[in-house]
């Protein structure tokens, strides 16, 4: 009888929601030249309307046998595709073939760069391919043996796969793990044991220096972890899934009904434990602020388990279909579960929940969605049947998004001070291209030199930030220091727009980035090797110029204040000049403008009471309306902004290593409290950390 009642739960779902019934027995499509083999489709079907969530679906391209592997390009616009056979094409969402080439052999496993258009893949029969932006083939390597699982790293420059002898009795003892470069070298190959069947979850991250994998000891199952010269670092015995995020800062392991999370030296961060459900699969966000854990085997109870990668609150739980097929956008903000066995096997649901766990979208389609590709953004997914047809779904189609889901509130990512890990400071533009955001990004030990820097900020800000570049992409730009002064050498084309708010948001970006050097104090701008060839009314670039370190003028002082980029908080650091009697009445001022200037992050009715600073102490009594207070702690993230915006502010100006805050008089243990109210102060102090 429950099951009765669910399926009938869901038909009336069904009536609530688009239904998309497209009936689809021998599509085919014809109209421009199609590729060696077969014939591949150019007119997509665009369903009439706009509120049916359906962009468009392709009859079969692999005459009607289910696609290898699909991988969605960052915005949904595209899809790159790998038939059953020896062809690769990439599909424009309204039809037409950008690109298409034929293989030697099988490509089953597409690995997408995160960072560009570049990708590699792996054939059936060991061959390994890389791809740059433009399509072309950079490199390849055959390893003459049967690829198991293929990872690239997130930056392109080498892959990882897992291998075992051709033929159908090779067994795990006789398995191989390789590491290519993407010139084709072969860095190296080492023996390890596995189970043939999977799965193995390969990971390889750069910025990570390590490879990950489900293989065996003994037995039994392990999580291993080699760093990039193949020496097995740690291994963890009973995982059976591993996801890493693409730093290699947080791998995400799961062992029965536990989820442990390590850093990538195996130091075990935190963990949950389930004793209701097995879990079977684990994701990261590519940005490492997020897990997700899901037990394909519960049809009873919560069976999705979505935490903050910190570990730091408890997750939000669902119940979703058994053997869906779960997705992460790479803000790990966007969570879709794809399920044709929940109900109707030739009816695939389609589920979307936000970051705190609210269903946000539902559609179905009609067909069995085998393969699923959800686009880096969270905006499309697409999904294809087992008869190869191809669907470009838009998750954030309005008419389908139900009203009673609020929009989801802002994120902010807390300073984190006195880390032993190694950070350079960028700064990007927010998504107006009005104001520099500094970010903290972890580079690998002793590379955190002024040159790194540069090149991480021509990479450009993260995935899902919501910040933009102030450098192009691929700029050649170089630095060498010398007396205190960093000679940056930029190219001509770089300062063709000289005298512009671009140039100067450029070269501030760089001047800001700079002064987080001791060592260099003044900067001396070049282009191709010569001086003063920039113009700007802003700065005389025929000289070196001093070094922007906010704080360091006499007399003034620094504000950390929240800039809203996008759908994310930052923090900022500006600085100001106050007149004050002591520093009890400096204090007071600088948070009360903190809070006065910024009234549309923190209410009107927070006000500063009191400040005391007692030595390298601080205590700060805010006043609050019991419901402007009950809102702000309803809201984690701005609960976050304020008090890091306050214990900065003070800490930097009046070199405090604690701070406390009571709101109303209470201390922390008061049921009125904010979360962590006492706060120890370490140095160094790294803000919006990525």
């Amino acid at each position: 009888m429950e099951n009765f009642a669910d399926n009938k739960a869901n038909y009336a779902n069904f009536k609530r929601i688009t239904l998309i019934l497209l009936i689809f027995s021998a599509i085919f499509f014809s109209g421009c030249s199609a590729p060696p083999g077969g014939e591949v489709p150019v007119e997509p079907i665009i369903p009439e309307g706009s509120s049916t969530g359906l962009l468009s679906y392709f009859g079969s391209v692999t005459s009607g046998s289910e696609i290898n592997d699909l991988v969605a390009s960052y915005d949904g616009r595209e899809v790159l595709v790998a038939p059953p056979d020896n062809r690769v094409y990439l599909l424009q969402q309204q039809g037409r073939v950008l690109w298409e080439t034929t293989l030697g052999g099988e490509a089953f496993r597409l690995a997408p760069s995160p960072v560009d258009p570049s990708f590699a893949l792996a054939t059936r029969e060991g061959e390994v391919i890389f791809y740059d932006a433009e399509h072309q083939v950079m490199a390849e390597r055959n390893l003459e043996r049967k690829i198991l699982d293929f990872s690239l790293a997130e930056d392109g420059s080498v892959a990882a796969a897992l291998t075992l002898p051709p033929g159908e009795e090779a067994v795990g003892e006789e398995a191989l793990l390789h590491l290519v470069d993407n010139r084709g070298f072969l860095l190296w190959e080492i023996p390890v044991y596995i189970d043939p069947k999977g799965p193995h979850d390969l990971h390889v991250s750069r910025q990570g220096e390590g490879v990950a994998y489900i293989g065996r000891h003994e037995e039994e199952p392990a999580l291993k972890w080699h760093n990039l010269k193949g020496e097995l670092l740690w291994e963890e015995v009973g995982h059976t899934r591993v996801a890493v995020s693409l730093t290699g800062d947080v791998v995400a392991a799961v062992k029965g009904p536990m989820l442990v999370v390590y850093d990538r030296n195996g130091n075990r961060k935190w963990a949950y434990d389930d004793n209701d459900v097995s879990l079977s699969d684990v994701l990261v966000s590519q940005n490492g602020q997020y897990v997700l854990a899901y037990s394909s085997y519960s049809t009873g109870q919560d069976n999705l388990f979505y935490f903050p990668a910190r570990g730091d609150a408890d997750p939000w739980k669902a119940r979703v279909p058994a053997q869906s097929k779960i997705s992460l956008s790479a803000s790990g903000e966007d969570v879709v579960v794809s399920s044709w066995k929940h109900y109707l096997e030739e009816l695939t649901l389609v589920s979307v929940y936000n970051a705190r766990g609210e269903e946000t979208n539902s559609l179905q389609i009609a067909g069995r969605g085998r393969r699923v590709s959800l686009s880096p953004d969270g905006s499309t997914l697409v999904l294809s049947s087992d008869d190869g047809t191809i669907f470009f779904l838009d998750l954030k189609d309005e008419a389908l998004m139900e009203t009673r889901h609020p929009t989801r509130p802002p994120v902010y990512v807390p300073a984190v001070t006195g880390s032993d890990q190694e950070y350079v400071n960028l700064y990007f533009y927010d998504d107006n291209a009005s104001v520099l955001i500094p970010v903290s990004r972890k580079v690998p030990s002793g590379e955190a030199g002024l040159q790194r820097v540069l090149a991480e900020l021509i990479k450009g800000p993260r995935l899902g930030s919501g910040l933009s570049r102030t450098l192009p992409r691929d700029v050649e730009v170089s630095v060498e220091i010398m007396k205190n002064t960093a000679y940056i050498d930029l190219p001509a084309a770089l300062v063709s727009v000289g005298g512009s708010a671009q140039a100067q948001g450029l070269v501030n970006s760089l001047l800001y980035s700079s002064s987080h050097f001791p060592e260099v104090n003044w900067v001396q701008f070049q282009v191709e090797g010569g001086e003063g060839d920039i113009q700007s009314s802003y700065y005389d670039f025929s000289r070196p110029i001093p070094v922007r370190r906010p704080g360091i003028s006499p007399g003034r002082q620094v504000l950390y204040t929240p800039v809203l980029s996008d759908n994310r908080y930052y923090l900022t650091v500006m600085e100001v000049s106050l007149q004050a009697r002591d520093r009890q009445d400096l204090a007071d001022s600088l948070l009360s403008k903190l809070l006065d200037d910024n009234r549309a992050f923190f209410s009107r009715d927070i006000y500063v009471k009191s400040v005391l600073i007692n030595g390298e102490e601080a205590q700060v009594d805010f006043a609050a309306d019991p419901d402007e207070l009950q809102k702000l702690l309803r809201d984690p993230d701005r609960s976050e902004l304020l008090l890091d915006a306050v214990t900065l502010t003070l800490a930097e100006n009046f070199a405090l290593n604690k701070v406390e805050v009571l709101i109303n008089g209470f201390r922390s243990e008061s049921e009125q409290s904010f979360p962590q109210l006492m706060r120890t102060i370490e140095r160094p102090i790294f803000i919006n950390p990525e």
